[in-house]
Order: C-alpha cells, then sequence, then structure tokens
C-alpha cells in the first residue's frame, strides 16, 4: 500500500547567504538532509525590517511602513520599517540615528531574524514539499519549516597552502577521510594524464588519477598521492576540482581564513578565475569592518554550501589552554607530534623557499603533513561536533564560535515579541565610552536552594 502522506525532511544548515535578484533581496540557506543529499532554501520575501514609534516622523525612499500590534519597553506603539534590500535598511539605521529618532532592532540581520520567528536554530525540519529535486540536492522555495533536532556528521576538508614571501603559490595540501594530495606547481614533471581524468572525467576516473598517479600506498586504500601541476592556474583549477568531488560539509584549517582562503581569493583574482570552492556559486570573503561600533575583528568566508571552521578559534572557544595557538604548539601539546619543519619566522620562509627549489617532494610532504595534523586535532577533540553543538543552542552559523550577545539576541527576541513588545537597537557607540552601571545588591551569607548565576558580560 502507498502512502499518500507528502513526504517531510531533516536536515542542518551550513551556509547562510542574501543574494539580490532583480532590485530586491532574497535568502538562501544551503546544508546536508538527514539522508546524505544537500538542500537549497531559498526565501524570496524576507523580511527585512527594523521598527520606530508610530508617533516618529522619519521616513525613507522605497521603504514600507506597517502598522503592527507590538510596543517598545517604554508601551510605545511600534510600526515596522521594511526595505528591499540590507543595504538600503544600513542606510536607514545611519540616517535614523543622526537624525536622532528612537529605533528598535535595526541591528538584527534578516537571516537571523527568519530563522529565529520560526525557532529555527541550526537543524530544520521540512513540513513542506520541495518544489524541485535534483540528484543529489533538493530545491525548497518559501518553505514551512519548524526546529529539528537532527544532528550531523560533518564530512570534514582540512587543506593547507604553501606560498613565497612574494605571493607565489607554492602548493596545496588535503587531507580527508581516505585521501591524502598535494597539488604542486611543478611543471617538469606536470602529471597532465592524471589532470586530465581529474578534471573531465567522472568519479571512478578521478579516483584513479590519484591511485594511478604518482601515488604512495600509506595503508589499505589510502594513498598519498603528489599531482604535478604546470603552473598557478593549475594548481588552484584542481583544488576546486578536488573540493567539488569530494563535496565536504565543512573545510578546516588552521587561520584558514585569514590566511589560506585569502590567499587563495586573491589569487583566484589575479589569474581570472571565480573562486568556486562551494555549491552553486562562488565563495566570497568579507574582510573586517571598523568604525562606528561595527567591529568584526575577523574575516568572514561566505561558501555557498559550505562552512569553514578555524581550529585556533574553535580550540579557544572550547577552553582548551595552549602556550600558544600556533600549529607547532597544538601538534606537540595534544598529539605529541613535531611538525617536519620546525623553525619559525625568516628562518622557516627560507627553508620553504628552498625546499620549493630543490627538494619539492619534502615540501609536499611537510604541506601535507599540516592538513593532516589540523584533520587529527579536530577528531581528537571533536571540535565539529563542538561546533555543531553550539549552533542548535544558540542559533548562531556554525563559524561564529563567539558572540554571546548574537546567541542572546536569537533565544531572546522571537519570546519577546510573542508577549507583544521590540527590543532597542544595540548601540554602535564606541566602546571607550563609559557604561550607565547598574544596582549591585548585598549578599546574604547562608545556603540556599534554587540558586541561579547569571553572567551578563557583553550584554550592556
Amino acid at each position: 500500500m502507498i502512502s499518500n502522506t507528502p513526504q517531510e525532511y531533516d536536515g542542518f544548515i551550513l551556509s547562510r547567504m542574501i543574494k539580490r535578484q532583480q532590485g530586491k533581496s532574497v535568502l538562501i540557506y544551503q546544508g546536508r538532509l538527514s539522508d546524505g543529499r544537500q538542500f537549497r532554501w531559498t526565501v524570496t520575501k524576507p523580511r527585512i525590517c527594523f521598527f520606530i514609534p508610530r508617533s516618529s516622523t522619519f521616513t525613507f525612499p522605497n521603504s514600507m511602513r506597517r502598522e503592527i500590534s507590538l510596543r517598545g519597553f517604554r508601551g510605545e506603539p511600534v510600526d515596522a520599517l521594511y526595505f528591499n534590500t540590507p543595504f538600503e535598511l544600513q542606510k536607514a539605521r545611519d540616517a535614523i540615528e543622526r537624525e536622532g529618532f528612537p529605533h528598535y532592532e535595526a541591528d538584527i540581520s534578516a537571516l537571523d531574524r527568519h530563522l529565529m520567528e520560526r525557532f529555527v536554530m541550526a537543524s530544520v525540519h521540512f513540513i513542506s514539499a520541495p518544489v524541485r529535486k535534483e540528484t543529489d540536492v533538493l530545491h525548497w522555495e518559501n518553505a514551512d519549516v519548524s526546529t529539528s533536532d537532527f544532528t550531523p556528521e560533518l564530512q570534514l576538508l582540512s587543506f593547507d597552502i604553501e606560498c613565497s614571501m612574494q605571493g607565489q603559490l607554492f602548493s596545496i595540501a588535503i587531507s580527508c577521510s581516505g585521501l591524502r594530495i598535494t597539488l604542486m606547481l611543478d611543471p617538469e614533471k606536470s602529471n597532465e594524464a592524471q589532470i586530465k581524468l581529474l578534471m573531465n572525467e567522472g568519479l571512478s576516473s578521478w579516483n584513479a588519477a590519484f591511485i594511478t598517479g604518482d601515488s604512495t600506498r600509506i595503508s589499505d586504500g589510502i594513498f598519498e598521492t603528489y599531482l604535478a601541476c604546470k603552473d598557478e592556474k593549475e594548481v588552484l583549477l584542481c583544488f576546486f576540482r578536488c573540493v567539488s568531488v569530494i563535496n565536504p560539509d565543512v573545510l578546516i584549517g588552521w587561520n584558514v581564513i585569514g590566511f589560506d582562503l585569502r590567499f587563495l581569493a586573491k589569487k583566484s583574482q589575479e589569474l581570472g578565475l571565480a573562486f568556486d570552492i562551494g555549491i552553486g556559486g562562488p565563495a566570497e570573503l568579507i574582510e573586517p569592518i571598523k568604525g562606528d561600533g561595527r567591529v568584526t575583528s575577523q574575516w568572514l568566508a561566505r561558501i555557498p554550501g559550505r562552512s569553514v571552521l578555524d581550529g585556533i578559534n574553535l580550540l579557544k572557544a572550547a577552553f582548551i589552554t595552549l602556550d600558544d595557538y600556533s600549529l607547532s604548539t597544538a601538534a606537540h601539546e595534544l598529539l605529541g607530534q613535531e611538525k617536519l619543519i620546525e623553525l619559525t619566522g625568516k628562518e622557516k620562509v627560507k627553508e620553504i623557499e628552498r625546499q620549493f627549489r630543490e627538494d619539492k617532494r619534502s615540501l609536499a610532504k611537510y604541506n601535507l603533513q599540516d592538513a593532516d595534523l589540523v584533520l587529527q586535532i579536530f577528531k581528537l577533540k571533536a571540535l565539529a561536533q563542538f561546533a555543531v553543538r553550539k549552533s542548535q543552542l544558540t542559533g548562531l552559523s556554525l563559524d561564529r564560535v563567539g558572540g554571546s550577545t548574537a546567541a542572546f539576541d536569537f533565544l531572546y527576541l522571537p519570546r519577546l515579541h510573542r508577549r507583544g513588545f521590540v527590543a532597542d537597537t544595540v548601540s554602535r557607540a564606541s566602546t571607550s565610552q563609559s557604561a550607565p552601571g547598574g544596582m549591585v545588591f548585598e549578599g546574604v551569607p547562608g545556603f540556599f536552594s534554587w540558586v541561579a548565576i547569571l553572567d551578563f558580560k557583553s550584554l550592556y
């Protein structure tokens, strides 16, 4: 007997992006379903908005004002001000702050707002049916969703690059389950036949490119492969192809965004290549923003369908203390291993450049060891699982290991709205300005039941 009940799906969100289409913004969430396939969930009419007092005379071009049944903390009724794009919202926020009008929740992104109002943290349950099914990707548009307790086993790909001080790309090493590959700039020994298999053929031929190429069997079914490329462009294209076919959920590394991805993005631009390591679109890097209170101290990577996790940030977030957070120190203290090159500073750079000129095989081993050490540390300390659980508890994206205020907003605001209130916008005043402070109660000595200890740091 065939059931007429529509099938429902559970998934985990790996990437969140806003794209502009025909002058308006759409939200795109991508990730992995519980059956192993991927999903792409598009929201075509997101609520890009903040709130102003109903008595306010503030107006802004191309915005739409609507009366709603919510109030500010002081009891004043509010209206919602809707925008077509986040850029327009930001311009309106700047204008309203210059003019000194009160406003509410102008600091909440549309990507977060859409999820939090549906109580979707990181795992999502699709109630409505997908609008289109492909072999490995299911597409939803304006889906009915709810929260889910689905916990994925993320597929990790660790990579590391080596380069010169002058910006020449030497090699890219990849380590993941069952594959260890070094893509080396080595025009004198270019593996043209294997590269052709890699770039143009099916999956079985792609695997054959590494097994029949310049490979060494290190254990049953696992090979270390040295793939010689004729130029930097070929190194990059082979890397993009490897990422596409391995199809990981998460790219991992050590200072992976601030160094490796930044370098590769810049090199791709120099060579006229799209930075094609995502699913259905190139990746983009967002540099730190400074000024008027909007400060992000680190680079961000937005890769369609994938996330990026940095080993340094996750060790710190998990309160794992090391003498310092260099990969050499982490490998020694956590794994009991030493790197093949233990030099530092200029001496390390000189040795890497010497090996590239004189002994590319040794450089390939060193490059591959770095990628493999990161993978070992992630597995030993369950760092990917830690990031998943933190995302499920806070609602923040997988790569946001910090953000206590944002996590508080994610949990608090949808419940506040259901009580009939909106919150004030977080001030963008300089951190050098003093906070107003608060009342401190004197403690009463003794033993008490049901004591809650609340840490409100960063929530002023």
